[in-house]
């Protein structure tokens, strides 16, 4: 479900309430194991998005932080950067859009 290598983790499957749960293990492993100091989060190959990404991205974050990482979210829908703004999330969940393909 994850394209990962030092400094980015690529979903590019579904990101639903069915499989976030594992999806967010295989993105927290790629962070613990990464030696990079910035890491990137791409969801722009992902589809059928529903807000589980954003715990999904929540977690990440957390563990980002604890570990000393940056970390970027890029390819993310409109839908989901406009759950984040409503949410109040929008200074703990860096969006990058010009990385966008």
């Amino acid at each position: 479900m994850l394209n990962e290598n030092e400094s980015c983790i690529e979903v590019n499957s579904t990101l639903t309430e069915a499989n976030a749960e594992e999806i967010l293990s295989e993105g927290v492993i790629v962070l613990s194991n990464s030696t990079a100091d910035s890491v990137t989060a791409d969801f722009s190959a992902t589809r059928n998005i529903d807000s589980s990404l954003i715990a999904v991205m929540l977690e990440w974050q957390r563990v980002a932080i604890k570990m000393e990482k940056r970390l970027v979210f890029v390819g993310v829908s409109k839908s989901i950067e406009s759950l984040i703004a409503v949410y109040g999330l929008s200074e703990i969940i860096q969006l990058d859009f010009e990385q966008i393909p």
